[in-house]
């Protein structure tokens, strides 16, 4: 089996919830649920498969991700603007040929990642896109 990078996309502008953003002083993927928060939960999913785990985030943004993320989780800059400029980050920074790549603030339910990883599991060079329950399910792309 091919070894799987796992990119999780954490530099939106987070409009729709800047006002609550604002007041805990935190971008809303680290928005805390229960004793972790949004992309921790994904990321302790993503760690049970994945044999490099990378976060793109905004600049400004980077040391904040380093801090609450920890070792283990290379965090790095999105190289363009847009999906496309998330996508192609993802493509440069990954060092192996198939990538999960999902975002930073949906919340999965247990296990629903590593399943999706596994029933997506091929020798072929992909991309999967896990972007929220229901899309988890077929949405591979080859490269």
């Amino acid at each position: 089996m091919q070894k799987l990078t796992a990119v999780i996309l954490a530099s939106g502008e987070g409009s729709r919830l800047k006002s609550l953003s604002d007041q805990l002083s935190l971008p809303k993927h680290l928005f805390p649920i229960g004793d972790s928060s949004i992309i921790e939960r994904s990321l302790k999913e993503l760690k049970k498969e994945c044999d490099e785990i990378i976060c793109i985030t905004k600049e400004d943004q980077i040391e904040l991700y380093r801090n609450k993320l920890g070792d283990g989780v290379k965090i790095i800059k999105k190289d363009g603007p847009g999906f496309f400029g998330d996508l192609q980050t993802a493509l440069n920074a990954a060092q192996n040929d198939r990538i999960i790549l999902t975002v930073g603030d949906l919340i999965f339910s247990p296990d629903a990642i590593v399943e999706f990883i596994n029933k997506s599991a091929s020798n072929k060079k992909q991309i999967l896109l896990g972007l929220d329950r229901d899309g988890m399910k077929r949405l591979m792309f080859p490269t």
